[in-house]
């Protein structure tokens, strides 16, 4: 997902004395919000406004020495915050947060939106409490497209159907067929198969004009992204089978969260997925209403660190009520 500059954290250091009294006026909030759940709370922010405000492994590496400080030990709380990152990078921040938080495990708490990846590791928490505009989003994985209108994401799977569907109007077999039935098609050059299915005969124009296209593909790539697919689901799964949703099957448990896992359902990885959806399709989620102190509190943390975080140029923010981590952003990009 693009070039990364590895940053170094340091804690209250490089970032002027603007973010450290930042973060001493929101300790209060962190003590308040501990009182309040009887947790030690961390939170976790990558921005949405820079291509490197993403959950990856620095984000990882920060956040663990960010909970190590506060020793939780019987339970955390996760204020959660970000566009989403790498798959493998939220399955480590999963499994800080589980083997950091002891039997009791953690609670992720979303203020705002927790998107894709970040979806991914509110999947492998005990609890998540909502308020009712808080967003979790689908976890079909994306790639990075440079247009002439700048990046944009695409989803993995647009690109696998489209290659599949090309190759499918070449295939006698009708092995990767997308199931056209015969009678949608008045073209000559197309040919039936015995199952009813269509496809190009070869060395028709349509097939040379197929084949064209099929050039921009690299199969190696397409098979890749067919193994991302099946990680995401694979780790959504294996979170939720031992944790929200343990005791069920794990094609029950695919069947359930198939809204955030397929694009035809979701149609835009932006759309968001509120509490009560969420929770109808088998997470344990704790809807908070408006005017909740719990929500007022986390709303106020993130109303402040989304500020700091845009006022500061940071991409990944982590904080506690003992420590704060910053990462600048290394690029001048804007989402």
């Amino acid at each position: 997902m693009g070039k990364r500059v590895t940053r170094s954290p340091t804690p209250h250091d490089d970032y002027a004395d603007r973010l450290k009294s930042g973060w001493e006026s929101r300790r209060l909030a962190y003590r308040e919000s501990e009182e309040l759940l009887g947790l030690p709370v961390v939170c976790l922010f990558t921005s949405f406004r820079f291509w490197d405000g993403m959950i990856d492994d620095e984000a990882r590496e920060v956040l663990e020495r960010a909970i190590e400080t506060i020793k939780p030990g019987k339970g955390l709380a996760l204020i959660l915050d970000s566009p989403g990152g790498y798959p493998l990078a939220a399955d480590r921040i999963v499994r800080v947060c589980r083997s950091l938080s002891g039997k009791k495990g953690f609670v992720c708490l979303v203020p705002g939106a927790a998107k894709s990846a970040a979806t991914m590791i509110a999947m492998g928490a005990r609890e998540i409490h909502m308020g009712p505009t808080s967003e979790l989003g689908p976890i079909d994985p994306q790639t990075i497209f440079h247009g002439t209108k700048g990046p944009m994401t695409i989803a993995l799977a647009v690109i696998v159907d489209s290659y599949d569907e090309l190759i499918g109007r070449l295939s006698p077999d009708g092995a990767s067929s997308t199931g056209r039935r015969k009678g949608l098609y008045d073209d000559p050059i197309e040919q039936g198969r015995k199952d009813g299915t269509r496809y190009v005969a070869a060395g028709s124009p349509l097939a040379l004009a197929i084949r064209d296209q099929l050039k921009r593909f690299d199969a190696h790539l397409v098979a890749q992204f067919r193994h991302d697919i099946e990680l995401s689901r694979d780790l959504a799964v294996k979170y939720l089978s031992t944790g929200a949703m343990e005791g069920l099957e794990e094609s029950e448990i695919e069947r359930r969260i198939k809204r955030f896992l397929l694009p035809a359902i979701a149609k835009n990885h932006g759309t968001p997925i509120y509490a009560e959806v969420a929770e109808a399709s088998g997470l344990k989620v704790k809807i908070l209403e408006h005017g909740s102190i719990e929500l007022k509190i986390i709303r106020s943390i993130r109303a402040a660190l989304v500020d700091e975080m845009q006022q500061s140029r940071l991409a990944i923010c982590v904080e506690s009520a003992s420590s704060s981590w910053a990462i600048p952003t290394a690029e001048g990009e804007e989402l």
